[in-house]
């Protein structure tokens, strides 16, 4: 099970073969892969149909199905449901992957001044303690 948000679909381009999807997902839908469709619905089309899904058996409806990938990966996702925003980011949380696409005519550089800002502004306040951002960021604590 892979929990995206909309940007899921601007930064990974896994073919569809049924159904559509601008990558926003109402709580209740989820896209699933070829091998769960033919699993659970056989020859019946998917898109349209309910699945309950985890311990709980929450229903989803099915609104697109993923072509098999042949590519390596790891993401395979069978699953793919939304991913919901309760409280405010965790920004010290390590549980989540987090993938980024640079614009076009950004570098690599670009991209490190940005997350060494999100570190001072972000981080360090919630997990620095009473050092200064200096003495956190060279100690063993930070995340470099």
């Amino acid at each position: 099970i892979f929990y995206i948000d909309s940007s899921f679909f601007r930064v990974f381009a896994l073919p569809l073969k049924f159904g559509k999807t601008d990558g926003h997902l109402a709580t209740d839908e989820v896209i699933i892969s070829e091998a769960i469709a033919e699993k659970y619905f056989g020859a019946t089309e998917a898109i349209g149909q309910i699945i309950a899904i985890d311990k709980a058996q929450k229903p989803y409806k099915v609104v697109a199905v993923l072509e098999k990938q042949i590519q390596k990966s790891h993401i395979q996702p069978h699953f793919l449901l939304p991913r919901t925003y309760k409280n405010e980011p965790n920004w010290t949380s390590a549980a989540i992957y987090n993938y980024v696409k640079l614009k076009p005519g950004k570098t690599e550089t670009d991209l490190k001044k940005y997350l060494d800002q999100l570190l001072r502004t972000h981080i360090h306040p919630a997990v620095g303690g009473n050092v200064t951002f200096e003495q956190w960021y060279n100690g063993n604590s930070a995340v470099k």
